[in-house]
């Protein structure tokens, strides 16, 4: 009897382990919503969810903006309603230098052994 209770959980961590392989990585470009002003500082972000593995990360060419530091990785886990969720995010901390609306390109990324695109993103600059 003894047996079958230390069973229990191993199965259940099997479940947790294969539903987590079952879910789709995305990869998506992050930036601040609000406008930014010119001088202020502000990070751009690209997170990977659900791979185990993400390398041969390419940035995009980022005009109309300092580089302040980046690109920083950052790797590490949460639990979400389907178990375990590993994430991958890739930081650039930019300063805008003059006002618009400018492009943030996507970046590119080998997620899992298939190469994939973030999406591009704007921000605006006062």
């Amino acid at each position: 009897m003894f047996k079958n209770i230390l069973s229990i959980p191993a199965i259940f961590v099997l479940l947790l382990s294969s539903i987590n392989l079952d879910a789709q990585s995305t990869f998506e470009t992050v930036v601040p919503q609000q406008a930014i002003v010119v001088g202020e500082s502000f990070r751009v972000q690209y997170v990977v969810k659900n791979a185990t593995k993400v390398d041969q990360f390419k940035a995009p060419p980022i005009n109309n903006f300092r580089i302040v530091s980046g690109p920083d990785i950052y790797k590490g886990s949460t639990v979400g309603k389907k178990g375990l969720v590993y994430m991958t995010n890739i930081v650039f901390t930019l300063v805008a230098v003059q006002e618009g609306r400018f492009l943030i390109g996507s970046a590119s990324a080998m997620v899992d052994s298939n190469m994939k695109k973030s999406n591009d993103a704007f921000v605006k600059v006062i």
